[in-house]
C-alpha cells in the first residue's frame, strides 16, 4: 500500500482486505479459546462422574457389609462374607485410582476425598486383615461373627464421611 505512489493511501479493497484479515484472526482467536474451554469443562464433567461412580460403588459395598449374618450355614455365610469383603476391598482400589480425577477447581471437593481417603486408610487395613481372617479361619462361628461386626464397624466410620463428600462433589459442578 506505502508504494503507490500516484494514488497515495490505500483503496477500498486494501481496507477491507485488512479488516478480513483482522476479523478472521479475532474470530479464530476466539474460537480457539471457546473450544479449549469447552473441552476443559468436558473433562471435568467425565472426571466427576467418574469420581462420582467410584464413590457410589464403594457406598454399595459398604451396604453389603453392613448387613446382618442371618440364619446361614458358616459355610455359605462365609463364602457370601468374602465375596462381600473382597468387593469392599476392590472399590477401595478403586477409589485410590479416581480420587487423582477430582476437579482441580473444586478445592470443597478435593478436600472432602482427601478427608474420606484419611478416614479409608486405616479401614482398608482393617479390611484387608479381616479377610485374611474370614479365609484362614472363617468355618468357626465365633470368627465369622467377629467378622461381621467388625464389617459393621468399618460402615458405621466411613458412610458419614462418604455421604459428605458425595454431597460436595455433586454442588460442585463444572
Amino acid at each position: 500500500m506505502a508504494l503507490h505512489i500516484d494514488r497515495p493511501g490505500p483503496d477500498a479493497g486494501d481496507w477491507l482486505a485488512f479488516a478480513g484479515a483482522l476479523v478472521g484472526v479475532a474470530f479464530t482467536i476466539a474460537g480457539t479459546l471457546w473450544l479449549e474451554s469447552y473441552r476443559a469443562s468436558k473433562g471435568e464433567r467425565e472426571d466427576q462422574q467418574l469420581v462420582l461412580k467410584v464413590l457410589n460403588e464403594v457406598r454399595s459395598a459398604l451396604r453389603e457389609v453392613n448387613q446382618p449374618r442371618g440364619d446361614q450355614p458358616v459355610a455359605e455365610a462365609q463364602a457370601a462374607w468374602l465375596a462381600r469383603e473382597k468387593n469392599l476391598s476392590k472399590a477401595f482400589n478403586k477409589f485410590i485410582y479416581a480420587r487423582h480425577y477430582v476437579p482441580k477447581r473444586n478445592i470443597e471437593a478435593w478436600r472432602a476425598i482427601e478427608e474420606l481417603n484419611e478416614a479409608m486408610t486405616p479401614e482398608r487395613q482393617e479390611v484387608e486383615k479381616e479377610l485374611r481372617h474370614l479365609e484362614q479361619d472363617g468355618h468357626h462361628e465365633g470368627v465369622l461373627n467377629v467378622n461381621v461386626s467388625k464389617m459393621g464397624q468399618v460402615h458405621d466410620r466411613l458412610i458419614g464421611t462418604l455421604d459428605a463428600a458425595c454431597q460436595i462433589i455433586e454442588q460442585h459442578r463444572p
